[in-house]
């Protein structure tokens, strides 16, 4: 990118509840993206909610600074007010460009436009079909992802399959840039395992939030039916932001098979000790975009169990890894099938060559360059 007013940050980043540990796909990529993008650090602004601040100081020194900025405690508008009062604040600093992640916080994108700020966008994943909206909810959710489309100064997708699909209904031009993943170091067993009383390679794990379309009960009610030796685990690394219906609901389930461990959310080495030393990772959602925690996973080798969404026939996978959405008995069938002869680690580094973060920032710095009317690749001092 090029230079811009020495005072006013070149880009600022709205649609996610923070950085620096805090859980969530959105998190993970805007983090990610800015660690990697050709951009200095200090001329990048990233906004949270201070419901999730934990720290004016972050912990890691390679991430921007976070504008915190108040909103509301209801799930349905916590992501709206947030953004308009964003918005209100971008407008006053005037950065080159506001990326807006997400189809929620991109309802603003019209608003930000009026106030003479450019836009890009980027579709994480059709929000209006996870479980927990209602009717109202789920038009709001639509009406962001057209209003990303159509009124953005460009908009990327992260899953190849959306992106074809919001070409076709919306006759514009949409950017494929995926989420990517870092080389994985493994971590040996030590005292994550331990304090969960894990044993390597013995146990699944699941890793995302505990959210009605992750469909974590699912994984409990078909791992307590299949024929697994005493020794295998459950593992659901995890919270869920708002208590709900469904929280509750698993946490009840799982209170009833001792081998179902909750370790909640856990991140850095412990979080790096439990992924790798699994022998399987299972991820039955009825809803994703294209999934970090999978990615990561793979990064590990590990042998991959997954509900059967079209991204990952697009991205690769074979079919031999996917089972139907919510078939419970197909699941209990594949866990019974799969310990009582584990594999080896698998070698996904082929398919994983086209999720690199240093290629995602390049290109989104390039997309950057053509929403402002550039046309190379500089980037800003």
């Amino acid at each position: 990118m090029r230079s811009h007013h020495p005072g006013r940050p070149l880009v600022m980043l709205l649609g996610l509840r923070g950085m620096d540990g805090v859980q969530g796909g959105v998190e993970t990529h805007v983090t990610q993206l800015v660690r990697h993008l050709p951009i200095s650090t200090e001329r990048i602004e990233v906004f949270g909610r201070s419901a999730y601040r934990h720290s004016d100081v972050p912990s890691d020194p390679s991430l921007p600074i976070t504008r915190w900025l108040p909103t509301v405690g209801h799930p349905a508008l916590e992501a709206l007010v947030h953004s308009l009062l964003a918005v209100g604040y971008a407008a006053i600093r005037r950065p080159a460009l506001l990326h807006i992640h997400g189809i929620g916080p991109n309802i603003v994108t019209p608003l930000a436009r009026l106030l003479g700020l450019r836009v890009v966008a980027t579709h994480h994943g059709a929000d209006y079909d996870r479980e927990k909206w209602g009717r109202f909810a789920r038009w709001m959710l639509k009406w962001g992802e057209r209003r990303a489309v159509l009124n953005s100064n460009a908009c990327i997708c992260i899953s190849p399959v959306t992106a074809d699909a919001l070409r076709a209904q919306y006759h514009r031009d949409v950017i494929y840039i995926p989420n990517g993943v870092e080389p994985m170091v493994r971590e040996p067993p030590g005292p994550a395992l331990a304090k969960f009383g894990l044993e390597s390679g013995r146990y699944i794990v699941n890793v995302g939030r505990l959210v009605p379309e992750k469909r974590q009960i699912d994984l409990i009610e078909a791992f307590s039916a299949a024929n697994l030796p005493s020794d295998v685990r459950l593992l659901l690394i995890g919270g869920a932001y708002h208590e709900g219906d469904y929280d509750q609901r698993l946490r009840l389930r799982a209170a009833t098979e001792p081998r179902v461990i909750l370790a909640g959310h856990v991140s850095g080495e412990p979080l790096a000790e439990l992924f790798c030393n699994a022998g399987l990772f299972a991820l039955p959602s009825a809803h994703e975009g294209l999934p970090i925690a999978l990615l990561e996973a793979m990064a590990y080798g590990l042998p991959l169990m997954l509900s059967d969404l079209p991204v990952y026939p697009a991205m690769g996978l074979p079919e031999s890894c996917l089972f139907p959405v919510g078939d419970i008995g197909e699941i209990a069938r594949r866990l019974t099938t799969f310990f009582a002869a584990p594999p080896d680690p698998v070698d996904w580094r082929a398919t994983l060559a086209s999720y690199n973060w240093n290629q995602v920032a390049l290109e989104t710095a390039q997309v950057y360059n053509n929403a402002l009317g550039y046309n190379d690749n500089a980037p800003a001092p």
